[in-house]
């Protein structure tokens, strides 16, 4: 009885394999034209047996390549003919996004089981590689995605005229994706290659050619002819072109229709009145950093809250700073508070290294909510340009998919402009008539740092030609990029305190002399580390000859089935 179970088993198996469905011969003929264009005739012959082949088979052919994995490479394809069993079939053609989709066969009729041969006949450009020394055509002859096995591969390639027989190269591959098996006969006769298989393919599998010809005998396309194939190829290109340029016009309608005017400039030998180093920054530059808070530290050292270590060793010969508290004195201003606080949460020294990172960021978020939230009455927003900016992104969007982006295009031009439309705020984010105001001053205040030479300092009160001076205005020099300058005019005065045998050095900075103290080194080092703590928180053509070849690459290639 088991025997018989078994028997009936094996009856069914061979049955079912007997009675697959299959693609018999898989006959191409190529005729590449000197104008670089290429006729294919592709004539599928399958045993069909009323399964997946009902109505007919579906040839897939893929019509869009990438370079780089972004941009979009575009042959033209015109389909020239479709017979069935060498009479005028019934097809419709589908198009989808990498290419065409042909059904042959009628939606309302199925055909009879046996054997049935398919020809499609089409025309097609853009295939033929030019390299260095020779040109080929790379092409992948039946595709990677038949759902059934083929028996038999047929394919003859017609080079153009004065091709000589020595000069042409030949070479196939058979087998999955990547493959560089030789299962194949190849001959030249002529201008003529004849490739055949010699094992049949497994669905899955392909077989690719490579054959090349001196350069010359296929006209190569020209520079402009390559720079006009790629923007036509890549159409959204022009949409984001037109939206930045919008974008860019705006904000010149903005800038010139803006009612409000920087005034005239002068030297100011304070700040603006209870406006703090990161305060005068981010009004300035409009966006709080680092350097904000690396000022608002050494503005925390110099007022005798807290002392700035520098580390006798040097770490990858960067500087190593270390913050301690100057023993139980709290500062009582609102923002200095929030900043010592976060700083001093866990002990009463914090070393500037990685391991303190959050530690260091928390303060700096301190310092960004504290100074957005105290001046962004001084900032107009400029809603109705901005409201014109999201409709022209929007808009650019929209018509890109038009134009043919779909998927990463898409989404290129969707974070190109959402980046665009950040930038546009900034750009567009003027002043209030009051904001302006404060601006200049501390435009003004910045130039007094800037110059402030001993000539000059020799005309302020005696009283004020003194560390206590250097070091006020000190943290404002590190927020408005003038502590260089600002260091260096004092020069001459510490370089007097030294000849008189008492030479100045600060209570807040410790670690060695006050020589190898840098206010703008301390600035840069500091800022670069916060910096930092931020980011805490398919290629182009190559030769089939090489080891760029192998089955399933290069041109031409898709699949198929049945209907």
């Amino acid at each position: 009885m088991i025997n018989k179970k078994f028997l009936l088993v094996l009856v069914l198996l061979f049955s079912n394999l007997f009675a697959q469905e299959k693609i018999r011969l898989f006959d191409v003929i190529i005729t590449i034209h000197k104008n670089g264009w290429m006729d294919v005739e592709e004539k599928i012959t399958v045993n069909a047996k009323g399964i997946a082949i009902r109505r007919g088979i579906v040839r897939e052919i893929p019509l869009r390549y990438r370079i780089l994995g972004i941009f979009n490479y575009l042959p033209k394809f015109t389909l020239n003919k479709i017979l069935h069993n060498d009479q005028p079939a019934a097809y419709h053609v589908e198009t989808v996004y990498n290419g065409k989709h042909i059904f042959i066969g009628s939606k309302h009729a199925f055909i009879r089981p046996g054997t049935h041969t398919y020809t499609i006949d089409y025309s097609t450009n853009k295939n033929i590689g030019f390299f260095k020394d020779h040109d080929e055509l790379y092409w992948n002859i039946t595709g990677n995605q038949w759902r059934f096995p083929i028996e038999k591969i047929q394919t003859k390639v017609h080079l153009p005229e004065g091709v000589n027989f020595n000069d042409i190269q030949a070479i196939a591959y058979v087998g999955r994706f990547g493959s560089r098996a030789a299962d194949y006969v190849k001959s030249i006769h002529n201008n003529i290659i004849t490739f055949s298989s010699t094992r049949p393919l497994m669905p899955g599998e392909a077989f690719t050619i490579v054959v090349g010809w001196p350069k010359g005998i296929v006209f190569e396309p020209t520079k402009n002819q390559r720079i006009i194939d790629f923007f036509g190829d890549n159409g959204y290109l022009f949409i984001i072109f037109f939206g930045l340029l919008s974008l860019i016009i705006l904000c010149f309608i903005q800038y010139f229709s803006n009612k409000v005017r920087p005034g005239i400039i002068i030297p100011r030998f304070k700040p603006p009145t209870d406006f703090t180093p990161s305060m005068c920054r981010y009004l300035l530059k409009r966006n709080c950093d680092s350097t904000c808070f690396a000022a608002e530290v050494v503005k925390l050292a110099v007022q005798g809250f807290l002392k700035i270590n520098l580390d006798k060793k040097f770490i990858g010969f960067k500087l190593q700073y270390s913050l301690v508290m100057n023993g139980d004195k709290i500062p009582q201003e609102v923002l200095e508070k929030q900043i010592y606080s976060k700083l001093f949460v866990r002990a009463g020294q914090l070393e500037l290294s990685n391991k303190n990172h959050k530690i260091i960021k928390s303060a700096l978020d301190v310092v960004k909510n504290f100074v957005s939230n105290k001046l962004d009455q001084y900032f107009d927003a400029q809603w109705n340009y901005l409201l014109i900016g999201v409709g022209i992104g929007f808009a650019t969007c929209l018509l890109a998919s038009f134009f043919g982006a779909h998927s990463i295009e898409f989404g290129i031009v969707g974070v190109v402009f959402i980046g665009a439309l950040i930038a546009f705020y900034f750009a567009i984010r003027g002043y209030t008539q009051e904001g302006q105001e404060i601006v200049d001053q501390i435009k003004g205040f910045q130039l007094f740092l800037r110059t402030a030479e001993t000539e000059r300092l020799k005309l302020m009160a005696p009283a004020d030609k003194s560390p206590e001076l250097y070091e006020r205005f000190l943290p404002y020099a590190i927020a408005l990029d003038a502590e260089r300058e600002w260091t260096r005019s004092f020069a001459p005065i510490f370089k007097q305190f030294e000849v008189e045998g008492h030479p100045y050095r600060p209570v807040w900075f410790y670690g060695g002399r006050f020589e190898s103290f840098s206010a703008d080194t301390f600035s840069s080092s500091f800022s670069s580390f916060v910096s930092t703590l931020k980011t805490s928180s398919s290629p182009t053509r190559s030769s089939g000859f090489g080891s760029g070849g192998g089955a399933g690459r290069g041109g031409g290639g898709g699949g198929g089935g049945g209907w």
